[in-house]
């Protein structure tokens, strides 16, 4: 289980990045969602991080 959890964030993170990209870059996302930069960046990685604050960028 916990190889397709990594599978899952790593998918997520890439989608995240590829729309994210085509408008904002990190910190304009961070700011808008209230996280940090770096808790973008991680998500677009696939570290895991805060179920919220994925949530709030999946929002």
């Amino acid at each position: 289980m916990h190889k397709n959890n990594n599978e899952l964030t790593t998918v997520i993170g890439k989608l995240i990045k590829s729309v994210r990209a085509q408008s904002m870059d990190q910190t304009e996302l961070a700011i808008r969602v209230g996280v940090s930069r770096n808790t973008v960046s991680a998500i677009e990685n696939g570290k895991s991080v805060n179920s919220q604050a994925l949530f709030d960028v999946l929002a």
